[in-house]
């Protein structure tokens, strides 16, 4: 009793899944409806294998996987490194493992012309010692602003106080940690730049 002349597929331009399934008890009932069930769109999506993804429920729920697939579908990275995206915050910790390696550095400022402001010393980062010169180099109005402000004490450091935890460090985090890593967590920007201000004491 069944046909393949009478089988329909039933699109509609709101996905509104309540509506949907009314729909759908409602055709169930009808006398010369035989049955109906839903065609799902399967699609896979790009997981990152950073450790603790799995805990970050708010990507899944922004839809983050469906915008990284666009990318890694086509082998590249997402983000974009030309884009800067500020912590204006309390500052950020630039030389947590999974942040350095997308802290963004202000190339005017780089006096001796080696590509970088920062510098890996052992364990931390440091602001490269033949850049520091006191001069505000791209005269842009700060002096040596090699990643970033400090508001609070006016000064080009925006290191939470002894490089501890702060507020702006798991901003910084959310906006542009490291992505695919192996290690912390994802982020929304995967590889997008990220600017440090502090601009609050407390």
């Amino acid at each position: 009793d069944i046909y393949l002349n009478r089988i329909y597929r039933l699109t509609f331009n709101e996905k509104n899944l309540n509506q949907i399934k009314k729909i759908q008890n409602y055709l169930t009932k009808l006398p010369m409806i035989h049955s109906t069930e839903f065609e799902y769109l399967r699609k896979p999506l790009y997981t990152p294998n950073d450790q603790y993804y799995n805990n970050q429920w708010y990507l899944p729920a922004i839809n983050s996987n469906d915008a990284w697939n666009l990318w890694t579908n086509n082998n590249e990275v997402p983000g974009n490194q030309n884009i800067i995206l500020a912590s204006v915050d309390l500052g950020v910790n630039y030389s947590h493992p999974d942040l350095q390696n997308n802290i963004w550095q202000n190339l005017g400022e780089d006096a001796d012309g080696d590509g970088v402001v920062i510098v890996q010393n052992g364990n931390t980062w440091e602001f490269d010692p033949d850049d520091i010169n006191g001069i505000d180099d791209d005269e842009d109005g700060y002096e040596d602003n090699f990643i970033g402000w400090d508001n609070a004490f006016n000064d080009n450091d925006p290191m939470p106080p002894n490089n501890s935890y702060s507020h702006g460090t798991a901003v910084g985090g959310c906006v542009s940690a490291t992505t695919n890593n192996n290690i912390g967590v994802a982020s929304v920007g995967w590889s997008v730049k990220l600017m440090g201000l502090n601009t609050s004491n407390d």
